[in-house]
C-alpha cells in the first residue's frame, strides 16, 4: 500500500499503529488517515513538521527537507512497536524525545525474531536517510517475497469468487422470475460443484 503510495509521489506524513488498519477478515491491511499527507512535484522535498511525535524522523526534528523515506522511519517505529509491543522512541516530554529520536537509542529488539527482520528494522531506523532501504529494496528481500505472493494469491483468488458470482446465470422459476440455485463448478476442490443462491 505504501510503495502504491510513494509511486504517485505522495508522502502518507502520519504513519503510525492507529492508522494501519485490518479488513473484517483480517488478512487485507489498508493504510488510513491520509489527513496530512502531502503530494510532491517530481522529486521535490516537503518542509513542514508534522505528524505523531513518537514517529517522527530525525531529519524533522531538525526541521530539515525530507521525503519518501521519512515514511520509511515511520513504518521502522511501526514494525519495531509490533515486535516488541512498546515504541521505540518513547519520552517524558516532547524536547527528550526529540533527543531520543536523533540519537537514534532504543532498546534492542528481541532475538526471537529472526536476524533478517531485526536487521530491516535497523536500517528503516537509520538516522541517515539515504540510507534507509527503499519500498522497492524492502518488498524483494526474501522474508517479504513470500507473504507478499501469499497476499496476492489469497486476493486473486476472492475476486475469482466475485467474478463467479456475477457473471453465474440467471434461472427462472416457473413464473419466469429469478429463483432457485444454479451450479457453479469452481477450480478449487477437484471434482467438487458448489450451489450459490440467487436472491
Amino acid at each position: 500500500a505504501l510503495y502504491h503510495v510513494h509511486n504517485k509521489l505522495i508522502l502518507h506524513r502520519d504513519l503510525k499503529t492507529q492508522n494501519i488498519l485490518l479488513d473484517k477478515h483480517q488478512m487485507i491491511i489498508k493504510i488510513g488517515d491520509f489527513g496530512i499527507s502531502k503530494i510532491l512535484v517530481s522529486k521535490s522535498k516537503a518542509y513542514t513538521v508534522v505528524g505523531t511525535p513518537c514517529y517522527i524522523s530525525p531529519e524533522l526534528c531538525e526541521g530539515k527537507p525530507y521525503n519518501q523515506k521519512s515514511d520509511i522511519w515511520a513504518l521502522g517505529c511501526v514494525l519495531y512497536e509490533l515486535a516488541s509491543l512498546k515504541r521505540a522512541f518513547e519520552a517524558a516530554n516532547l524536547p527528550a524525545l526529540v533527543l531520543k529520536i536523533m540519537s537514534g537509542t532504543f532498546a534492542p529488539i528481541s532475538d526471537r525474531y529472526s536476524p533478517e527482520l531485526r536487521q530491516l528494522i535497523l536500517n528503516m531506523l537509520n538516522l541517515d536517510p539515504s540510507k534507509r532501504p527503499q519500498l522497492n529494496e524492502i518488498m524483494a528481500l526474501p522474508i517479504c517475497i513470500r507473504p507478499l505472493f501469499n497476499l496476492y494469491t489469497d486476493i486473486g483468488s476472492v475476486k475469482m469468487r466475485r467474478i463467479e458470482k456475477l457473471l453465474s446465470p440467471v434461472q427462472t422459476g416457473p413464473q419466469g422470475r429469478p429463483g432457485g440455485r444454479v451450479p457453479v463448478s469452481r477450480s478449487r476442490g477437484a471434482g467438487k460443484v458448489h450451489s450459490l443462491p440467487l436472491s
